[in-house]
């Protein structure tokens, strides 16, 4: 009866611990179906740990496999990553058990229960941990076979290094107390070093592929920035033209005496001023965003509604007005595509108080992810959330504070910026009105 309740004990420490790591990840079938056949695959081969050095390696190895095998079935995620991942859980297993199997013969006393008992509860609560802290694995995250190898062979060594020592000196009864505490340190050593390498290899390349986006989004925000000015320099040209237009036009009127004529005439005028229909916030480079972000709502069937006065905001460079702005625009319209109804976004801000207060608001109905700095996202990817933690970069630059809010399905962005000593405020300018 007790080696049966093991079993079952050892079979579920063995999936559980693996399941934790891809708990979060999307199945390609039911979960829990996955996790159970996972679960009697461990109880069905259950095979007793080995005091041999050779059927330890092969014990082993074979979790890697089942592991790699189950993911590949039934997670979605890459294949080298999932090779990663099975290493990492297989170290973990193994560690445990020979620190609490040296443990247990460093006193003399053994019980194989209270061994298989203990380990599998550290192995169990060292999945989470490592999982929350760690392996902050996604559905996108990859992994080159470089990478794979840098990861993988140091710390395999270190737990080869592991199983060898102890399997050179397992019968403690027979050496003396310094040789013990020799062997019980090097043991510690080569297991603590097994999973420093793994995490600080997992946080490194977790790190590198954040830097990776960074660039890619500063590339973007960049290229943005430079067609803005040339929708800036073409704006400048299509006022001059309309004002020579709308002079020569108002002389055409005066000259006109045919009535057919005078009616032509007036056409060309109203063309000509719907032509220059376009958003007007007081900051030009803010118009020419908002005029192309307008159009691009406009192409995807979403209504942008915009209210927003931004004179006096020289202050503000033109980047970081493009910065602040393009993520949380972009933002809204990703987040508005995914729903089927009431595609709507709403901008409003101008000065409040001293302040520069600007509010973006669009529903959503995917669910959100929150990363390490408290941010909310409803984007999938090692990247969520990157766009706001470059608005708020922006924001704390100039004092600001940022502030978000999901209220009713409706994602609100709103973030303050405290007025300059060499701003000339005008807060006559402050009301808020929105146009379609």
């Amino acid at each position: 009866m007790i080696y049966f309740i093991m079993t079952l004990f050892q079979a579920f420490v063995f999936s559980y611990s693996f399941f934790i790591l891809c708990k979060k990840m999307p199945f390609k079938t039911n979960k829990i179906m996955a996790y159970l056949f996972l679960f009697f695959i461990f109880y069905f081969i259950y095979i007793p740990s080995e005091n041999t050095l050779i059927g330890s390696i092969l014990r082993y190895f074979g979790f890697v496999l089942i592991y790699f095998i189950w993911s590949s079935f039934f997670v979605k995620i890459e294949k080298k990553y999932t090779l990663f991942l099975s290493f990492f859980c297989t170290v973990l297993m193994g560690i445990w058990f020979s620190c609490f199997q040296l443990f247990f013969l460093f006193i003399d006393y053994y019980d194989r229960n209270l061994l298989i008992f203990f380990s599998g509860l550290a192995r169990l609560l060292s999945a989470a941990i490592f999982r929350s802290k760690i392996i902050l694995i996604d559905e996108n995250r990859t992994i080159s076979y470089p990478e794979l190898f840098v990861s993988i062979f140091p710390a395999m060594t270190c737990f080869l290094a592991n199983l060898i020592n102890f399997g050179l000196f397992k019968n403690l009864s027979s050496i003396n107390i310094t040789e013990k505490i020799q062997l019980a340190s090097l043991t510690v050593f080569f297991a603590i070093s097994a999973l420093v390498v793994l995490s600080a290899t997992e946080i490194y390349f977790r790190f590198s592929s954040l830097k990776i986006e960074a660039q890619q989004a500063e590339a973007q925000l960049t290229l943005q920035y430079q067609l803005f000015l040339k929708e800036k320099e073409k704006d400048e040209q299509l006022k001059a033209i309309h004002h020579d237009m709308k002079n020569h036009i108002e002389i055409l009127t005066k000259l006109s005496k045919i009535d057919e004529v005078q009616e032509y005439v007036g056409k060309i005028k109203e063309s000509t001023e719907h032509a220059l229909d376009r958003i007007d916030t007081g900051n030009i480079v803010l118009n020419i965003l908002l005029d192309n972000k307008k159009q691009i709502c406009k192409e995807k069937g979403i209504i942008f509604n915009t209210g927003i006065r931004f004179e006096n905001t020289d202050f503000l460079s033109s980047m970081d007005v493009c910065s602040l702005f393009v993520n949380c625009i972009d933002n809204a319209i990703e987040a508005v595509e995914k729903i089927s109804g009431n595609k709507v976004i709403e901008l409003a801000g101008g000065w409040i108080n001293d302040s520069l207060v600007v509010r973006i608001q669009n529903p959503f109905v995917h669910e959100l992810k929150k990363g390490k700095d408290e941010l909310l996202s409803t984007k999938k990817g090692p990247g969520h959330g990157f766009g706001l933690r470059n608005v708020k970069r922006v924001i704390e630059r100039y004092d600001g504070t940022l502030n978000i809010n999901t209220n009713d399905n409706l994602f609100t962005v709103t973030w303050m910026i405290p007025k300059r000593e060499n701003a000339q405020l005008s807060l006559e300018n402050a009301q808020l009105s929105f146009t379609n």
